[in-house]
This record gives C-alpha cells, sequence and structure tokens, in this order.
C-alpha cells in the first residue's frame, strides 16, 4: 500500500502524476507496483489532501465543453444527486454514502471482457456527532487513469464539493485500488501541462515510452493516428490551432443534472 498526502487538488495532479519520475526506486522495490505494455500499474493507494482547490482548464486535455455533460450523464442519476442534497441538509447520521452509477456502459456481444463499470464508485460524507456540517469526505474508486480521465474525475468531484450544501470539508481521502500511468495518453498531453523535457531520465521505464510516442506522434516525422484524441490534436497543431478555453464557471452541476429530471 502507499500512502500520500497533498494540500489540495492542483498539487495532487501536479505530484501523483509525476510520482514515476519521481521515485523511481520506490517503484523499482515495490511488489504492488507492475507494468504491462505501455502502461505502470500500482495497488493499494490511499491519498489524503485538506482542499478540493482545483484549476484546471479541461481544454488542455483535449476536452470539449459538450464532454462535460456526457460526463455528468454517465456518472450521476438526477435523483439521487438532488436527494444527496437534501440528506446532507436532514440527515441526523453521522456518516452518508452517495452512489455513482455502476455501470457507465454496455459491452457489445463481440466485447464482453471490458470493464464498463464506474472509475468511481461512491462517496462517504461523515461528521463528529449527528449535527452539523460534514468535515470529512471518503472517495471510493475502482480504478484512476491519472492523466487524463483522473483529472477530468477530480474536476468533477471539486465542482460536487462546491455544488453540494451543509459542507465544512477538511479531509479528502482517496481509496484507489489499481491507479496507473498510461504512456500512450501521457504523450497526447505533452504541451501545456507536462514538458517532454521533464521526461529525459536515463533507465526509467515511462520516460522511455513517452518519448518513444511523443516522437512518433509528434515528432518531425510523425505518422497519422487514428485515435481520435491524438488526431484531434495533431490537427490542431498542424492548423496552428487550440481549442477553447473552458472557463471553471462552465462547468456547472445543479443546472446541468436539472435538465435531466424533465
Amino acid at each position: 500500500m502507499v500512502f500520500l498526502e497533498y494540500k489540495d487538488f492542483n498539487q495532487m495532479y501536479h505530484d501523483f502524476t509525476r510520482y514515476p519520475i519521481t521515485h523511481t526506486e520506490e517503484i523499482k522495490d515495490n511488489p504492488d507496483c507492475f507494468i504491462v505494455g505501455a502502461t505502470l500499474y500500482m495497488n493499494n493507494v490511499v491519498i489524503k489532501t485538506s482542499s478540493c482547490d482545483f484549476e484546471m482548464d479541461l481544454s488542455d486535455l483535449n476536452y470539449t465543453i459538450a464532454k462535460w455533460t456526457t460526463l455528468l450523464n454517465k456518472y450521476i442519476d438526477p435523483n439521487d444527486y438532488f436527494d444527496l442534497k437534501e440528506r446532507l441538509q436532514t440527515s441526523t447520521a453521522k456518516t452518508l454514502t452517495f452512489n455513482f452509477k455502476i455501470h457507465i456502459g454496455r459491452a457489445t456481444d463481440e466485447d464482453q471482457t471490458k470493464n464498463r463499470d464506474s472509475c468511481i464508485i461512491a462517496l462517504v460524507f461523515s461528521r463528529n456527532g449527528n449535527s452539523g456540517k460534514w468535515t470529512t469526505v471518503n472517495i471510493f474508486y475502482r480504478v484512476m487513469e491519472i492523466y487524463k480521465k483522473g483529472c477530468v474525475d477530480l474536476m468533477l468531484l471539486n465542482r460536487m464539493f462546491n455544488d453540494l450544501p451543509n459542507l465544512d470539508l477538511h479531509e479528502y481521502i482517496f481509496h484507489i485500488p489499481q491507479p496507473f500511468y498510461s504512456s500512450f495518453i501521457l504523450a497526447e498531453l505533452m504541451g501545456k501541462l507536462f514538458d517532454i523535457k521533464e521526461f529525459d531520465i536515463p533507465d526509467n521505464f515511462i520516460c522511455f515510452k513517452i518519448n518513444k510516442f511523443y516522437e512518433k506522434y509528434y515528432g518531425e516525422n510523425a505518422v497519422e493516428s487514428n485515435y481520435h484524441a491524438i488526431a484531434r490534436k495533431q490537427k490542431a497543431k498542424k492548423e496552428g490551432k487550440a481549442l477553447p478555453p473552458i472557463p471553471l464557471e462552465s462547468l456547472k452541476m445543479f443546472d446541468a443534472v436539472k435538465t435531466k429530471l424533465w
């Protein structure tokens, strides 16, 4: 098990995404860390932060604002969300649970092997007593793709905690059975979020793979990709265009979820 502590979601994303290059020796000696293909996996990670502050423009992840509504629809049942708002204000319990949608997709008959379950499973709010504001939230994951999906999930949690009532959270505790680092996805994000120079470290698996993918898709002799996110970034780079920014205030919880009730 790995236990990490950060100030807020900003530091968590910045430092945890770079964990494989800042803790190379620890990973080598840890039996709970293993490599499959171009991906590094870790088992049983617990992360604690004292704030959910998160300043991120999701367009840097090659996201568009339309994907935000899709994310909400996949993860949240609107009736459950409004019920959570009410329970946070009226419950006399010391703990309170919110479950995300478990299944976010259905595999076809030809593709029954893929796991279509949500990455975030549940939130458990707690407090010291039967009344007053909720001070701690435990966040339970199934799995976390660190670089891209994990970042968007952090933004979803940030917007929820800023929207939900009767909270005075000082402890955010993440329980992640299996976070993983995809070299392929990281190569796509080189630019504003990551600098390829950071990954110039000899004898490091992640750095070797990152440089390989980066050179393949974004170097002087880059090949055109069929993967939509990389293809979109390649096209934008070729045309000298950037995706429109996504201001934090445009990522609304209440309005986006409310419209699904009628």
